[in-house]
């Protein structure tokens, strides 16, 4: 995440939408340049965004801020009324929440620029649907896109604070996780065109039930519609009902971008799209059941701008999927030099990316067993415990090994006597050493919150020769000897 925005200016009139209190601190006239959310890295002559963090609260970072060239800090008016005296030499713009008043920021400088931005929702499939339409975009246009999956309040507003006269589009994602979310970061990204990837249960903590979800991600929609901006929708999703004109994609017939993709068992999908009475086939460096509806999705949004399809095989064929062999990512096939393939899915997961990714594990060639290394969905509330057991009855349908991670998965671990429940990423490692096999493929996946990919790293360690651990583990599965 970019945290220091430098060059956009600001006067004190734009400083006075944002709450009334400025119009006593700051002459109307003047001028700010730049804005940073990182005291340690100031915008000189520019504005500090003091923001309360998990770990760390920037308000008290606010003298090396000012130490560093900031004229200006926003601040948490309540946190304000007890600065230290000797901070009295400070200038402070106190408002209700420093993050919103960014976002209005955000929202202030997107009006600048009256270029079509094309905003990205979803259960699943977000980030890599906002890539490949990126991607296919930059065959034509100067595109602004949202850094890796930066999709909340924060990092959007950071991602249209870096819209330049040179941008001729941006494509920007937009997540949530509780009910509101997506109307406020509409009013910022001001949309003229969406996709709405696919509908799943998916923080459940806090959009209660897939009714929530549904209404949550449909507020882009509803937005479009009003502002006669282009919508496009799953083809396959029943929960959506696409209006006359606006565009569908996926793998039916019926839709207007026909997608349809096959497994290479290399690490790549062989993807085919069918519209406009024309055809499209190119392989991209991603496995899944969903890339072929990202593509789609990217083809539509093609077809929206104008481009050939020569441009959109172009723009397909030019992404290069993130190359962490053992970092969080999302549905890379890795092979190991045990010969053992891994799947790397450990960015994130909720129901429906658990769904997909087992369907997949399902799918990929393999010519010894296939593994499923699940850690917990987090953020479902009381369907927790229902979503779980759902997630693992499919993972024995799918896998031949099984080994879960994590308090929810652990709890149904009597119900599931064949299943293997592991106490720390360490142990899930050197039993995948012990008993991984040439011809194996293993994914692994699970919440942000669970780190899934330290197993990899820690499996990778212990392959090169590294020692993890001399846990007490679980007999291996049926038929495979032990080291």
């Amino acid at each position: 995440m970019q945290s220091c925005i430098p060059g956009v200016e600001w006067t004190g009139e734009h400083l006075h939408r944002l709450c009334p209190e400025a119009a006593n601190r700051v002459a109307p006239e003047e001028v700010f340049r730049g804005v940073t959310v990182d005291s340690r890295q100031p915008a000189l002559g520019g504005i500090f965004v003091a923001l309360r963090g998990r770990r760390v609260d920037a308000h008290s970072k606010l003298p090396e801020a000012f130490a560093g060239g900031v004229s200006l800090a926003i601040v948490e008016q309540p946190l304000w009324h007890h600065f230290p005296a000797d901070w009295q030499h400070y200038r402070f713009l106190p408002v209700a929440s420093p993050l919103k008043a960014l976002a209005e920021l955000a929202r202030l400088h997107r009006q600048r620029f009256r270029i079509p931005l094309v905003a990205v929702v979803g259960s699943a499939g977000k980030t890599t649907t906002k890539e490949l339409i990126a991607s296919v975009l930059a065959q034509r246009f100067r595109v602004l896109k949202t850094a890796g999956n930066e999709n909340n309040l924060l990092g959007v507003s950071l991602t249209l604070l870096q819209l330049r006269p040179e941008h001729e589009v941006a494509v920007i994602e937009l997540g949530t996780n509780s009910v509101g979310e997506i109307a406020l970061l509409c009013q910022s990204v001001q949309p003229t065109c969406g996709v709405v990837t696919a509908i799943g249960e998916e923080h459940l903590a806090g959009l209660s039930s897939l009714e929530g979800v549904v209404r949550e991600e449909a507020t882009l929609i509803r937005f479009l519609r009003r502002a006669g901006g282009r919508v496009i929708l799953p083809a396959d999703e029943p929960l959506l009902l696409p209006a006359d004109g606006e565009m569908t994609f996926g793998p039916t017939p019926a839709a207007d971008i026909w997608a349809t993709g096959s497994l290479d068992g290399e690490g790549g999908t062989v993807v085919r799209l069918r519209y406009g009475g024309q055809s499209i086939e190119c392989r991209l460096p991603l496995v899944g059941t969903a890339v072929a509806r990202a593509a789609g999705a990217a083809a539509a949004v093609a077809w929206v701008f104008g481009l050939s399809a020569e441009e959109v095989r172009r723009g397909l064929c030019a992404y290069r999927a993130e190359s962490a062999e053992q970092g969080p990512a999302r549905m890379l096939l890795v092979r190991l030099p045990n010969g053992v393939r891994v799947l790397n899915d450990t960015y994130n997961a909720n129901p429906l990316s658990m769904r997909m990714a087992l369907e997949t594990l399902g799918q990929l060639p393999c010519a010894g067993r296939r593994w499923a290394v699940l850690g917990d969905m987090q953020e479902l509330g009381d369907a927790a415990p229902e979503a779980h057991r759902a997630v693992l009855a499919r993972a024995r349908a799918q896998a031949d090994v099984v080994c879960l991670f994590g308090e929810h998965f652990a709890a149904l671990a009597a119900e599931f006597p064949d299943v293997l429940v592991f106490a720390s990423h360490e142990e899930i490692a050197e039993y995948l050493w012990r008993w991984g096999r040439p011809g194996d493929v293993v994914l692994v996946k699970g919440s942000r919150a669970l780190a899934m990919e330290r197993v990899l790293v820690l499996y990778r360690q212990r392959l090169d020769g590294g020692r993890v651990s001399n846990y007490a583990l679980p007999l291996g599965p049926m038929g495979v000897e032990g080291v």
